[in-house]
């Protein structure tokens, strides 16, 4: 059965009946504005407004991934609307500013951001649900060990939230039976014995024409980025080392700059509430400094507010901190769920240890462990660590150290002004959803 909710024409029909709801948001808000308030306001005094909100406001729902059907769940789904409007409706006020528009109130951009969540939030919900009904769960035939199901399945049906159900297994492609071929959607590749049998499955689903799942490596990552280049008559691929270039350094350390010292002048008076806090609770310091692996694999002190009780790792040594912690302080449980314990590393920023987006920086101890462990994990380190990153928006705390090196080496491999603004946006989705620091952190 096709997917209608990835053809071409659902993906043109879906963005004109989103900007359809927030144009007429407008109009609706211009005309209960004028009933409310005794106004004659006219839509053409917005008119000129428009292009710049629907183009805003389109990027805005492709960041916060309110195209894909089925992606977020509701509280996400939310969320991602409440901050695109926002946004959105934020930068529209700057260019009315900008136009010299300022017969338009302020609470008619209010009235229209309200009647946006209330026209859009429900169509989306309800696209949603059908999706759910109507789109059946992708039926997957393992070809692989036996002994490795039991974590796929884990993979494929918890974390795609039931879009993917293991419905047969089979050691090999010799093994795989017309039968079971008959009731699947796609493969997924496991652990074969050698190249010649991927081969062989690759060749086989291409015979079929069904798709195929698989974990990739680290190399087959920087596939991403490869090109096709033709020698003559013989095709092969090239991969380029992926390096910033002096340009993309120049502008991203200036934004670092000025981001972080527009956010420490904006947050100064929290971070004061914050450290009080701290200091009252057990006479502690403040800040915490901690020693952390930067780019080139040279260390520096983080800083962050402390949320565990002086010298917690006296006798333990160095460990990673779980959820119900008992070293955790009470304040320091609440700092942690809200990041605010994360925002002394803005002066990280300003030293230039560290980025607003990059992978998150690791303990030497740690760093040498997975060193051992983890192959390419080195790879990391070839930009500046950053307060948030790829790996803490699309994962978890609880997402396990190769799961995020990947999320890293996809960072690094297609690094781009517009995928950093991307992340820092979608970061602050993550902070108000409570699920994203579930499981295991890293702290002091």
């Amino acid at each position: 059965m096709k997917n209608f909710f990835t053809s071409k024409t659902y993906t043109i029909l879906q963005g004109v009946l989103m900007l359809a709801g927030i144009y007429y948001s407008y109009q609706f808000a211009l005309m209960l504005f004028n009933r409310l308030h005794g106004h004659a306001y006219l839509f053409s005094d917005i008119t000129v407004l428009m292009p710049f909100l629907l183009v805003g406001m389109m990027v805005l729902f492709d960041v916060f991934g309110l195209y894909e059907a089925g992606e977020l769940d509701g509280i996400q789904l939310f969320l991602s609307l409440l901050l695109a409007g926002i946004i959105g409706n934020a930068a529209l006020v700057v260019v009315a500013v900008g136009f010299n528009v300022f017969v338009l109130p302020a609470k008619l951009f209010i009235y229209a951001y309200g009647l946006q969540i209330a026209i859009l939030l429900p169509l989306l919900t309800l696209r949603d649900a059908i999706h759910r009904r109507v789109i059946p769960a992708i039926k997957v035939l393992l070809v692989g060990s036996e002994d490795e199901l039991p974590q796929i399945k884990k993979l494929l049906e918890n974390k795609s939230r039931n879009r993917c159900r293991i419905v047969a297994s089979t050691g090999s492609v010799e093994q795989i039976q017309e039968a079971e071929l008959q009731q699947v959607d796609a493969l997924y590749m496991g652990r074969l014995n050698d190249r010649d049998e991927e081969r062989r499955l690759v060749a086989y689903a291409l015979h079929h024409d069904l798709p195929i799942f698989y974990d990739p490596d680290i190399l087959q990552i920087g596939y991403r980025r490869a090109r096709l280049v033709r020698f003559d008559d013989t095709l092969i691929f090239r991969m380029d080392n992926r390096a910033m270039s002096i340009e993309e350094r120049f502008v991203k350390r200036l934004l670092d700059l000025l981001f972080a010292t527009l956010m420490l002048v904006v947050l100064s008076p929290l971070m004061l509430l914050a450290a009080l806090a701290v200091r009252v609770e057990d006479k502690g310091p403040a800040i915490f400094s901690q020693e952390r692996v930067k780019m080139d694999e040279k260390t520096y002190n983080l800083y962050k507010f402390r949320t565990m009780y002086v010298d917690a790792e006296k006798q333990s040594g160095p460990v990673l901190a779980t959820l119900s912690d008992p070293r955790i302080t009470k304040v320091g449980n609440f700092l942690r769920k809200t990041r605010i314990d994360e925002l002394p590393q803005l002066f990280n920023v300003l030293i230039g240890d560290m980025s607003l987006v990059g992978p998150r920086p690791e303990r030497p101890f740690f760093v040498e462990e997975f060193k051992k462990t983890v192959p390419n994990y080195q790879e990391r380190f070839r930009l500046k660590p950053g307060i948030t990153g790829l790996a803490q928006v699309d994962g978890k705390y609880s997402t396990g150290v190769v799961d995020k090196l990947k999320f890293d080496l996809l960072y690094i491999l297609n690094y781009s002004l517009l995928l950093d603004i991307r992340i820092l946006l979608q970061t602050v989705r993550t902070v108000l959803l409570p699920e994203q620091a579930a499981g295991i952190e890293e702290e002091e």
